[in-house]
C-alpha cells in the first residue's frame, strides 16, 4: 500500500473521549478505501486519477493531516452528544466524523465535477486543490472553535487560510502548505483567486469560480449530507450531482433542468437541516455559550498554538470554570434560514435549465 492510500485511509480516525468528568461517545464506522472509490467513480480515468496523485503533496502535508483531529461538527458532533444541555437527540450511531475526510470528499467531488464540465487536467488540480484546502484554517471544534479563536487571536479564517497558503512566516512551518501548493504545479494567486467571491478570473478559472461560489458549492453539497447522515436525514448524495451542471461558449455554466428535482430535494433538506438542528434556538444557545467560554479562556492564545489545541483538552479546561449561559449570539456566522424562493414554492422541477450565477434566485437564504 502507498503511503497517499495508508494517509487516505487513516482519515478513518476515532474521536477523542479522554475527557475527565464527560462520557464522550467513541464511533468508528468501515468504510472503503476512499482510493478505490475515487477509482470507481472515474472509471479509471486516466487524467483524473493523475491528478488525484498530483494531489498527494496537500493530502500527506502536515497542515492538511492536522484536520484529523477535527470533528466536523464541532461541539454539536454526536462524538460530544453526552455534554450537559446537549440540544441534539440523536436517533443514529453515524459519525460526523472529520473535517480531513469531508476536505478529501469535497475535492473528489469537485474534482469529478470538473471533469465531467471538460476542463483541463491543469483546471481540475485547481479543483482538487480547492476542495483539500477550504477547510484548511479550521480551527478545533470547527465553527464552535472558530468563533472563538478567530476573536481570541484577531484573525478571521479567510485571513489564516490565506496565511497558510502563502506560507506566512508568523506561523509555525507545520501550518503552511505553500510547498505543497508548489509541488502541485498550482499558482498561488490563482488559487486564492478561487477563494475570492469577488475575483475577476478569465477562461475556464471563472467558470471553475462560479460554481465554487454558487448556491451548489461542493463543500456544501458534501457537507449538508454528512450533517444529514448524522441527523438521520435523507439527503442527496453529493455525488449525484456530477453531471448536474452543463457548459457551453453561448449559455455558460448552467444547472440541468433534469437535476432540478434533486436541486430542490436538496435545497428543501438543507433548509429543514438548519431550522430543525443547527441554527434552531436551543441549539445556537447552547453552541454560543461553549464558544464564548472557549474564546475567555484562550484569550492570550498564540495563532499556532490555537490551531494544534486538543479537542478534548479544550472541553476539559472549559467546562468546569467557564461555561455558562450567554445572551448574546456566539458564531462564526449569523443564523441563516434556507428556502426555495416563494415563487418555486410548490415546484418539484424547474421548467428549464438555469444559469449558476442566478441559482441564488431560487435557492435563497436570510438572516433569521
Amino acid at each position: 500500500m502507498s503511503s497517499l492510500e495508508e494517509d487516505v485511509l487513516a482519515s478513518n480516525e476515532t474521536y477523542p473521549v479522554e475527557v475527565p468528568g464527560l462520557e464522550l461517545n467513541s464511533a468508528k464506522e468501515g468504510e472503503s478505501n476512499l482510493l478505490a472509490a475515487t477509482t470507481a467513480l472515474t472509471n479509471r480515468g486516466a487524467d483524473f486519477m493523475d491528478a488525484v496523485r498530483l494531489a498527494a503533496p496537500l493530502i500527506l502535508s502536515d497542515s492538511f493531516r492536522r484536520l484529523r483531529r477535527i470533528t466536523f461538527l464541532g461541539i454539536l458532533s454526536p462524538a460530544y452528544s453526552n455534554v450537559d444541555y446537549h440540544p441534539i437527540r440523536f436517533t443514529t450511531t453515524r459519525s460526523d466524523r472529520s473535517r480531513n475526510h469531508h476536505s478529501l470528499r469535497v475535492a473528489l467531488l469537485a474534482g469529478k465535477m470538473s471533469e465531467y464540465l471538460g476542463f483541463s487536467p491543469e483546471t481540475t488540480r485547481y479543483a482538487l486543490a480547492w476542495g483539500l484546502l477550504h477547510d484548511i484554517a479550521t480551527w478545533p471544534l470547527s465553527h464552535t472553535g472558530e468563533a472563538a479563536f478567530s476573536d481570541a487571536t484577531e484573525t478571521s479564517a479567510q485571513t489564516l487560510r490565506r496565511m497558510m497558503i502563502v506560507g506566512d512566516s508568523r506561523l509555525h512551518h507545520s501550518l503552511c502548505a505553500y510547498h505543497a501548493v508548489k509541488e502541485m504545479k498550482l499558482d498561488v494567486d490563482l488559487l486564492l483567486g478561487l477563494f475570492d467571491r469577488k475575483a475577476d478570473l478569465d477562461g475556464e478559472a471563472s467558470d471553475l469560480h462560479k460554481l465554487l461560489h454558487s448556491a451548489l458549492t461542493p463543500d456544501t453539497l458534501e457537507g449538508m449530507h454528512r450533517s444529514g447522515r448524522t441527523f438521520d436525514l435523507d439527503v442527496p448524495q453529493p455525488f449525484e450531482f456530477v453531471d448536474a451542471m452543463e457548459r457551453d461558449l453561448v449559455s455558460g455554466l448552467r444547472l440541468k433542468r433534469t437535476h432540478s428535482a434533486l436541486a430542490i430535494r436538496f435545497w428543501r433538506m438543507k433548509s429543514r437541516i438548519y431550522s430543525c438542528y443547527i441554527n434552531k434556538e436551543e441549539t445556537v444557545a447552547f453552541e454560543s455559550s461553549w464558544s464564548a467560554a472557549i474564546r475567555d479562556h484562550y484569550r492570550n492564545i498564540d495563532l499556532s498554538e490555537s490551531l494544534y489545541a486538543n479537542e478534548s483538552d479544550i472541553l476539559r479546561n472549559v467546562a468546569s470554570r467557564y461555561l455558562r449561559p450567554v445572551n448574546e449570539v456566539v458564531r462564526y456566522k449569523a443564523p441563516l434560514i434556507y428556502q426555495v424562493a416563494f415563487r418555486y414554492r410548490n415546484a418539484k422541477k424547474l421548467k428549464s435549465s438555469i444559469p449558476v450565477d442566478a441559482l441564488s434566485d431560487v435557492f435563497t437564504k436570510a438572516r433569521s
